[in-house]
């Protein structure tokens, strides 16, 4: 189902054949209190939705009056921020024209703030998406059209928004498809060949490392990890030069293992699919490329993505295996589930290598995480106070949430090993999450500003939730280019 929408003023809306959203948003109507008299059938129904909120229908007959209208009431979600109401109740609204087969979808928003229309543009959008590659049948799903209504000096700005989140969207569903692609289809070779396809759509300068030129560049991380697989191991490097020079390079990191058995630290069974998922920092970092390609912020941008399937093989690595890595420091693999940071550290020397002033890795990388903050929050651990809160109020802007969390100097010798320079994992089995930060905190200099951004909650879900429905969400895209635009800023 493709989604095309248009912002139009009251005058020019037109009212037929379509299904009428009105939202209250605390006792007001975004569509202004006048909006009922646009249907007159409308207003007993109005009165009592302001008395008991609830989702009402109400048919119409011929003429030029809506087909249908719902009601939707931030009361109806009032545990999720402001934003979030916003999205979900966009989200409801597009899959309830959808279960009535209608093309047509009128919001009145002649009330909302441009930060209200966003969000609602946002849920709209993700509502829209949909992954049916491996469905046998298909529901023939009716294109829609969404009509959304806004005061005549609100509809430049309105449309500027429109543009930018098409083009945002775009990125997010990139992101989403590659999750949600099957791992016996995904694999790093064909990862990398996405990210190739989409840097010659978008023009960025793609290098993409086979197994030979990881070897030469010292990815010993990266090669370890993939060697049990009989698909090797790949490295995707896109780059975005701005016109003008910047001060600020900005490397964007991403983990990226195609499917994660924990090798012979095999994972439980139960649940074991959702490893297809492992690579969801990496689908990010690639998506948010494609949206940087297409808006071409004032800082350079390099995107990194490391990729390998962590399987059980004649080759794979075993506990107790030493790694030399490519920074020269040496570790001890107590568990080789614990793979992500493997790939990481590799990719964090050679963006300092290169130059990057920012660093920003994404990885579903610790079960820690999941127990400590569930699925409302990714986990931001940061070395720099004012670059943690940038990133967080990146995050907030869009609609993806962050806590951060504490890197703990005094749990940094749970790591200590006594035959090599770190351990891959802490002697405890508490603060799984922080330790692992601080596993790659190790690989970075003290002088580079570093966020690490634990997504293993929110990658990938296994039912609906807010505006978003099961499988890949995309996390992460947003907030990237957010920052992107934050930091171009202070170029």
């Amino acid at each position: 189902m493709s989604l095309k929408i248009q912002a139009v003023s009251r005058e020019k809306i037109n009212w037929a054949e379509g299904l009428l959203v009105i939202i209250d948003r605390n006792g007001s109507w975004l569509g202004g209190e006048q909006v009922a008299a646009q249907a007159t059938e409308l207003e007993a129904t109005v009165r009592q939705f302001k008395e008991a909120p609830a989702v009402e229908l109400t048919g119409f007959t011929a003429g030029k009056k809506p087909r249908a209208a719902l009601f939707l009431s931030n009361r109806q979600v009032k545990y999720y921020s402001d934003s979030d109401k916003m999205r979900t109740m966009a989200s409801r609204a597009l899959r309830t024209a959808r279960k009535l087969k209608l093309d047509k979808l009128i919001l009145p928003l002649e009330s909302a703030s441009l930060e209200e229309v966003e969000a609602l543009l946002h849920g709209l959008h993700a509502a829209a998406y949909s992954y049916k590659k491996y469905k046998s049948k298909v529901d023939d799903q009716k294109d829609i059209a969404v009509t959304i209504g806004v005061e005549k000096s609100q509809l430049k700005s309105v449309q500027s928004l429109l543009n930018e989140q098409e083009v945002l969207n775009s990125g997010v569903s990139l992101a989403r498809d590659l999750v949600n692609e099957i791992p016996a289809e995904l694999y790093p070779e064909r990862l990398a060949e996405a990210a190739r396809i989409m840097a010659s759509d978008t023009g960025l300068k793609v290098t993409i490392y086979d197994e030979k030129r990881l070897a030469k560049e010292r990815f010993n991380g990266v090669l370890t990890v993939g060697r049990g697989s009989n698909h090797p191991p790949r490295l995707m490097i896109m780059k975005h030069t701005p016109a003008r020079k910047s001060k600020i390079h900005l490397a964007l990191v991403g983990k990226a293992v195609t499917f994660d058995t924990g090798g012979h630290s095999l994972k439980q069974p139960k649940g074991m699919w959702e490893m297809k998922g492992d690579m969801a920092g990496g689908a990010a970092v690639i998506g948010a490329m494609q949206v940087i390609g297409n808006l071409r912020p004032d800082i350079e941008i390099t995107g990194i993505v490391a990729s390998a399937l962590n399987a059980i093989g004649p080759e794979a690595m075993l506990p107790g295996d030493i790694i030399r890595s490519r920074s020269g420091k040496t570790v001890h693999v107590d568990n080789t589930d614990a793979e992500g940071r493997l790939l990481l550290m590799d990719c964090l020397d050679y963006a300092q290598e290169i130059g990057a002033t920012h660093i920003v890795d994404l990885a579903t990388l610790t079960g820690a995480i999941v127990r400590a903050l569930g699925e409302a929050y990714a986990g931001l651990f940061c070395n720099d106070d004012n670059f943690a809160e940038q990133v967080r109020s990146a995050g907030s802007a869009v609609g993806e949430g962050y806590w951060r969390m504490p890197l703990v100097p005094e749990y940094r010798e749970q790591l200590d090993h006594p035959l090599a320079d770190i351990d891959n994992v802490g002697k405890s089995v508490n603060a799984g999450a922080i330790t692992a930060a601080l596993f790659l905190q190790e690989f970075v200099e003290d002088s580079v500003k570093w966020a690490h951004l634990d997504i293993a909650a929110v990658g990938l879900i296994t039912k609906n939730y807010k505006h978003l429905a099961a499988g890949g969400t995309g996390f992460g895209v947003r907030t990237l280019v957010e920052l992107s635009k934050s930091l171009s800023k202070g170029r």
